[in-house]
């Protein structure tokens, strides 16, 4: 019955989507959710419908696309070995297609980049966890291509961690508001003052990166220029204990060096957000404990590792609440905490 009424779904978007004058394949390979959108895998392309509020869905109109800064860096990236999907089209609906709870506004079709996706760290011992992550570094190293920008073109703040908590609807609570803020002024800190940048992908995990005889990366929706550490924080993030080795082999085989408190400040900024999505997205308490459970250790270890960097008593106070028992948003607020992210220049 399920099979059924999903192959029902699919049957109402093909006609759906022919009233915009965009054809869905017949041979569907495979249909793969995220957060903000759905792929529909084919033989040679991907056809991604976006949720409403997620970023494309504003600025897929604009002459470039959002993979414009890929296109840029094909041939480099190329030349590394590493393939991308290359955006054939791309636009905005005119009226939303509801598919079952889901409204779509925007989509964008592009070619599929092959090959078997990374596993998840989490379920790997910790000996080929430690080859695995050396691996995601080679791979980062890759595709961090040098770019000569501007100031203003140069993402360096926390916007886009708020950005994101705000396209998914994560309440922050105020406690996380001034510990991401007080993040923004260590961060400023921590920052050369020469304006060094690479191309970013901002969504870089195992599952974005796929292994055959080179290395694909996919999924670029949230692409933008900036320090390296904000692609590698949240995954070096997950072994705080080889934070250095793990440094220094990505200073061994990139051109921008990478530094180890940017990368624990990014890491802290942008655990502590997704902890709060992960459970604000279920009203189950046992699955908000087995949350708690998973992600608190890391989030303990990089306050941890933020006092001892900077002696502030907001980081000593975010290990204890994360060290301790329980979950600390038994009851999440009813409404949205607004925060207010440093000015900056959005990228296409």
């Amino acid at each position: 019955m399920e099979r059924n009424h999903k192959t029902e779904q699919i049957a109402k978007l093909r006609t759906d989507l022919a009233q915009h004058g965009i054809v869905l394949p017949e041979n569907i390979l495979r249909v793969a959710s995220g957060s903000f959108g759905t792929c529909f895998i084919s033989g040679d392309q991907v056809l991604k419908l976006f949720y409403e509020g997620h970023k494309q869905s504003r600025i897929c109109l604009t002459s470039t696309g959002n993979y414009a800064h890929v296109a840029a860096a094909q041939e480099e990236l190329t030349r590394r070995g590493v393939t991308v999907p290359q955006l054939l089209d791309y636009g905005k609906f005119s009226f939303p297609i509801q598919v079952g709870q889901q409204k779509y506004y925007a989509w964008q079709r592009m070619t599929r980049v092959t090959g078997n996706e990374l596993p998840p760290l989490q379920s790997r011992t910790k000996i080929t966890v430690r080859r695995q992550m050396q691996e995601i570094i080679a791979v980062a190293a890759k595709i961090h291509v040098p770019v000569k920008k501007d100031k203003q073109e140069v993402s360096q703040g926390l916007d886009s961690f708020l950005a994101w908590a705000s396209a998914a609807r994560v309440r922050v609570d105020v406690k996380t508001q001034n510990l991401l803020r007080e993040l923004q002024k260590d961060i400023d800190r921590f920052t050369p003052s020469e304006q060094s940048a690479t191309l970013l992908h901002r969504d870089f995990h195992p599952r974005n990166i796929l292994k055959s005889h080179t290395y694909g990366v996919i999924d670029w929706d949230q692409q933008e220029f900036g320090r390296p550490e904000r692609d590698l924080s949240t995954v070096l993030s997950a072994r705080p204990q080889n934070l250095r080795e793990f440094c220094d082999r990505y200073n061994a085989l990139a051109a921008l060096r990478m530094d180890e408190r940017l990368i624990v400040a990014y890491g802290l900024a942008g655990y502590s957000v997704h902890y709060l999505f992960l459970l604000q997205k279920t009203n189950s308490a046992s699955n908000r404990n087995i949350i708690a459970a998973a992600n608190r250790p890391y989030l303990a270890a990089l306050a941890k590792r933020m006092h001892k960097l900077t002696g502030k008593a907001i980081y000593a106070d975010a290990l204890r609440d994360y060290s301790a028992l329980g979950v600390p948003l038994p009851n999440p607020p009813t409404r949205r905490l607004p925060f207010v992210p440093r000015p900056s220049t959005p990228t296409a």
